[in-house]
Parts: structure tokens; C-alpha cells; sequence
């Protein structure tokens, strides 16, 4: 089964992880405190985004070359490249590991394209197309 008419898929940009003793904290998806972050704290927070990614890939499965399309709504401004890397590599990972694809390598995918499309503070994330691979040239 695969996404018909090329369905969006919904990702967060930002993670709320839950605390025993502390306040919930919230952690934003970008390439600044990826790098400044302890890797237990990153694994675990890759954990949870393709958590939330099982119920929109589990049962598609695309056995071509693939590409794929971020839109991005923003809350606050921001640097494209700062967002898109972090989320980018955490979806790819969530389509090898729910079998939509084989490998995330250039192989199977062929394009990835970002825009930035609107402020939306009340929801942001990355309206997320996967677009049979088309060559263009």
C-alpha cells in the first residue's frame, strides 16, 4: 500500500519530552543543539519522533526511487538549513524503520526539496510529500 495522491505527512519540529521531578521540556528539532546535545538525550528523542511518525508510515511501502518535499510553518524565525537537517534525517530514518523504503540512501532517495511556506504559531512542523522520483533534466 502506499500514499494515495501524495497525502502530507504531518512532522513536529519540536519535542516535549516528559521529567520525573522537573518541568516537561521542550526541545526544538535543529541542527544547534543537535551537535550540543548529550547522545542519550538525542537517541532518545529520535525515539520518540519516529514514534510519533509510526501511525502516518507504518504501512506504506514505495519500492522506486523516491522524492521527497518539506514545507515548512514556522513559529519563529529561523534558518532553513538549522531545521530542515535534524528533521530530515530523523524522517528517513522512521521510513527504513517502518519498511516504507529499503535504505535511506541515494539509491532510493533520489530529491529531497525544503520551502518555507508560512508563520503558523499555533502548529508548526513540516508538511512532509513522498513523490514518485521524476528526473528532471
Amino acid at each position: 500500500m502506499t500514499i494515495q495522491n501524495w497525502e502530507k505527512i504531518i512532522s513536529p519540529i519540536y519535542l516535549e519530552v516528559e521529567r520525573k521531578t522537573k518541568k516537561n521540556k521542550n526541545y526544538s528539532l535543529n541542527i544547534n543543539w543537535y551537535r550540543n546535545r548529550h547522545h542519550i538525550i538525542n537517541n532518545n528523542l529520535k525515539k520518540q519522533y519516529k514514534s510519533l511518525m509510526r501511525e502516518q508510515l507504518e504501512w506504506n511501502r514505495y519500492d522506486w526511487p523516491i522524492e521527497i518535499e518539506y514545507h515548512l510553518y514556522w513559529q519563529r524565525l529561523s534558518d532553513l538549513d538549522n531545521r530542515q537537517w535534524v528533521v530530515s534525517k530523523y524522517f528517513q530514518d522512521a521510513l527504513v524503520e517502518y519498511w516504507c523504503i529499503e535504505d535511506d540512501n541515494f539509491n532510493v532517495i533520489k530529491k529531497n526539496t525544503y520551502e518555507v511556506i508560512e508563520q503558523d504559531k499555533s502548529n508548526p512542523r513540516f508538511e512532509i510529500t513522498i513523490k514518485p522520483y521524476a528526473k528532471t533534466y
